[in-house]
């Protein structure tokens, strides 16, 4: 099979082919969620929940994992976004888009969240809900979707705009600039007038938006151009050395809070995300852009393992208080019995055609689509 990297991106057939990769890391970021939210548990770091003992060790996981997890995903989310676009009217990608991500959300804040604050105010006596941001309480781990939502929603329509401007092919380290010079631009309003970006209770999310916007915006970009698509899956050791010795100064060095630690941390993050992103991605395209029935069934169900992971995770660490498990082999523990409960429970979901179409936002003849290798996830 030809590879992305060896041909370019806008010569390829839309139609009928499969980003083996691009599903695959899409994946692969999703559940990645488990790890993250469960190494939370253990760690002083804040989060929902929090187990009886703590380790240091496992404070790197979810450090890690944020550099490039969802910056990763909405890049992608960009890519698909824009491919779709090419061949659809914005009006009609739109809807499509409130039904795919507009469908799980909402049956996620009817069941799911609510499911999980009641197990949160018997474990810890707190409730979400309760709390002044509101979004906690009604949408939890749910809020990259009304984020997204936000996001197809300015690029339908910007896209006469876009799909006739000409997008230009930028290296890398011109990206880790820009991006640092954006971040550091908004580190006073997200820092000092946090509810500017966060009304009404955190329920429109626009630091999220100013947060991860930048990458949806390159995965349109790298659809748009072939060679800067060429460019994001290129391997560069450069790259690799560059996130890895920012994330490593941003975890190690002294943060007392004020100003100038707060600003250095931001642009550590930033230049460490959009390097690790391109190493990520280079990564897939090299070792993921193949064929696999197992890949197809995870890519299938990540969505679902997303949705009832974050419950599922928070029920397991209230039912280990007070045993003083050794926090590592009972994250692991946990993330393995979180993975195999959430896949089971899409695969419950896929008996039942109205259910997978609730939460996965998927029509019967979707799935059947999906099932004949027609079009992948991210992109019906």
């Amino acid at each position: 099979m030809t590879t992305p990297s060896s041909q370019p991106a806008a010569s390829l057939p839309t139609q009928a082919m499969r980003f083996h990769f691009m599903d695959a890391a899409r994946a692969m970021f999703m559940m990645f969620g488990i790890p993250f939210h469960a190494a939370l548990a253990f760690t002083a770091l804040p989060w929902v929940i929090h187990a009886d003992r703590h380790s240091d060790a496992l404070k790197v996981v979810p450090l890690t994992l944020s550099e490039f997890r969802l910056p990763g995903f909405f890049l992608i989310a960009g890519f698909f976004a824009a491919l779709l676009l090419e061949r659809r009217a914005p009006r009609e990608w739109m809807a499509n888009r409130v039904q795919r991500l507009g469908l799980p959300l909402i049956a996620g804040m009817v069941t799911i969240v609510p499911l999980q604050n009641m197990v949160l105010n018997h474990a810890t006596g707190s409730n979400p809900l309760d709390h002044g941001d509101w979004s906690q309480g009604l949408l939890s781990h749910l809020w990259f979707l009304p984020v997204l939502l936000y996001m197809c929603a300015l690029l339908a329509a910007c896209w006469p705009i876009v799909r006739r401007a000409k997008v230009p092919d930028v290296a890398v380290g011109w990206l880790i600039l820009g991006y640092t010079v954006w971040t550091l631009g908004t580190i006073y309003a997200v820092n000092h007038d946090h509810g500017v970006l966060r009304p009404f209770g955190g329920l429109i999310d626009l630091a999220a938006v100013l947060t991860y916007g930048p990458f949806f915006a390159w995965g349109v970009a790298v659809r748009r151009n072939p060679q800067a698509f060429a460019r994001l899956l290129r391997p560069s050791l450069a790259m690799a050395i560059i996130g890895l010795f920012a994330l490593s100064l941003n975890l190690g060095l002294p943060n007392d809070g004020s100003h100038f630690d707060v600003a250095r941390g931001y642009a550590l993050d930033a230049i460490s995300s959009v390097a690790l992103v391109q190493v990520a991605m280079a990564a897939a395209a090299r070792f993921l852009d193949r064929e696999s029935a197992t890949v197809r069934k995870l890519v299938d169900a990540s969505l679902t393992i997303y949705l009832v992971h974050h419950p599922i995770i928070i029920a397991l660490v209230a039912l280990t208080a007070g045993m003083a498990l050794p926090p590592i082999p009972a994250w692991a523990a946990i993330c393995m019995i979180t993975l195999a409960l959430s896949y089971g429970i899409h695969a419950l979901l896929r008996h039942s055609p109205l259910l997978l179409y609730l939460f996965n936002g998927v029509k019967p003849k979707d799935r059947r689509a999906r099932a004949e290798g027609v079009v992948a996830p991210a992109q019906s």
